[in-house]
């Protein structure tokens, strides 16, 4: 089990880190960081992991156990409605969700995001909702305002595939064909070539 240690980052108990297998990436927040919804709450990176169902998440959930024995360490006292990061992805209806387990990491510091040679990653777009990543996170319990649970925290990102983008958004590369010549000397590109004025009879121009 995974053992519990402060973190410079945070007054919260933590346990310590570990990769995760890979997933599904979903929502990422890890360039600039997402605006609280909460007024005073601070804005955080943040990551979405998709597990397809089945995947053996044993570690997590060691995490996640270690995590709530340290902050109610007596059972009988433990509270019962405590909320845990794992949801059920056929609950959403969201693209990519169905038939995964999900679980969002997040944090108020910038995560480290690398390449599959673990590189850094400086263009922005090679990350997004719909490519495959390994996230090195830990696990915190969180006792405020009446919402008692565990969550995980994001300390680094690493892109291992790219898959196909959710949200329907297609690769400029796959939409369009080369054009020939100038472009603007070929009456082709314009859609021109077509005589038929019937066809354009009803238009308003």
């Amino acid at each position: 089990m995974p053992r519990i240690g402060s973190t410079n980052r945070s007054k919260k108990m933590a346990t310590e880190t570990i990769v995760t297998k890979q997933f599904r990436l979903a929502f990422p927040a890890v360039f600039t960081p997402e605006k609280a919804m909460n007024p005073g709450a601070p804005d955080k990176y943040a990551v979405t992991m998709l597990f397809v169902k089945g995947t053996d998440l044993s570690d997590l959930k060691s995490m996640v156990q270690a995590a709530i024995e340290e902050k109610w360490p007596n059972k009988d006292k433990r509270p019962k409605d405590l909320k845990l990061p794992f949801r059920d992805g056929d609950e959403k209806d969201w693209a990519g969700f169905e038939g995964h387990v999900f679980a969002r990491a997040s944090s108020q510091y910038r995560p480290g995001v690398v390449n599959q040679k673990v590189q850094k990653v400086l263009d922005e777009e090679e990350i997004y909702g719909g490519c495959y990543c390994r996230a090195e996170i830990n696990a915190f319990a969180f006792d405020s305002a009446g919402n008692r649970g565990v969550a995980f925290g994001l300390s680094n990102l690493q892109k291992v595939a790219d898959g196909e983008r959710f949200g329907g958004k297609k690769d400029p590369e796959k939409v369009f064909a080369p054009v020939e010549g100038s472009g603007a000397d070929n009456p082709e590109n314009y859609g021109g070539g077509y005589d038929d004025p019937a066809v354009f009879d009803d238009l308003p121009f």
